[in-house]
C-alpha cells in the first residue's frame, strides 16, 4: 500500500509536467531525475524494479529530448549531452551493469565560472548470464559522450550509441535490480 505522501508526489510531479507541456516550457534542471522517473513509468517500469531494459532504453531516449531549463548558456559547451556505460563494477558486488547517463551543466552557485555537472543516472545490474559476457569483452567500456543538441543530431547520437553490440546484448537481459540517481559529479 503506498502512502499518502508518496502518492500525492507522484501526482503533483505528473500535474507539472503535463502543465510543462502544455506551457511549452522545459523541466527545471533540479527536477530531471523526477521527469526520468515520470518517463520510466510511463514506459511501464519502475526505478528499482526494471524489468524490461528496452522499456527502459525507448524511456531514456524519449526522456533525451526533453529540454531541460536553467543549463549553462554557452551553446558550444558541454552543456547536455549522454553516455551509456557497462562493465562489472566492485560498487555494484562485482556483478555486471549498463548505464544510462545523463549529463547536465549548470551555473555554479559560488559564481564560479566554471559549470557545475550533475547525471541522471539509470543503473541496472545484472547476475551473471553467458549472454552478457560481451559486457566485459573488448576493450571499449562506454558509448563516450554526446553532446549533441536536441532534433536530428541529438537522433543520430542515439542511433549511433544504439549500435554498440553491448547494448544490444542487455536490451534482452533481465535486470536483477536498478537504481535512478542524481548526483553532481564535479
Amino acid at each position: 500500500m503506498q502512502r499518502p505522501q508518496a502518492r500525492r508526489y507522484r501526482c503533483l510531479l505528473a500535474a507539472q509536467a503535463a502543465e510543462d507541456l502544455v506551457t511549452g516550457m522545459g523541466v527545471p534542471w533540479r527536477r530531471s531525475a523526477d521527469e526520468f522517473a515520470r518517463i520510466l513509468r510511463k514506459h511501464g517500469q519502475e526505478l528499482a524494479a526494471v524489468t524490461d531494459v528496452a522499456a527502459a532504453w525507448r524511456a531514456f531516449r524519449e526522456f533525451l529530448h526533453v529540454e531541460i531549463e536553467g543549463l549553462v548558456p554557452e551553446p558550444d559547451a558541454d552543456v547536455d549531452g549522454f553516455i551509456v556505460q557497462w562493465g562489472r563494477n566492485s560498487w555494484h558486488g562485482g556483478r555486471r551493469c549498463v548505464s544510462f547517463t545523463r549529463q547536465l551543466a549548470v551555473p555554479s552557485g559560488g559564481g564560479d565560472p566554471q559549470p557545475d555537472y550533475w547525471q541522471v543516472d539509470l543503473t541496472l545490474v545484472f547476475d551473471d548470464a553467458a549472454g552478457l559476457a560481451v559486457l566485459e569483452s573488448g576493450h571499449e567500456s562506454d558509448t563516450r559522450f554526446f553532446f549533441r543538441p536536441i532534433g536530428p543530431q541529438r537522433d543520430d547520437a542515439v542511433a549511433e550509441a544504439g549500435r554498440y553490440p553491448q547494448l544490444h546484448a542487455a536490451l534482452t537481459a533481465r535486470p536483477a535490480h536498478s537504481h535512478l540517481s542524481f548526483d553532481r559529479v564535479c
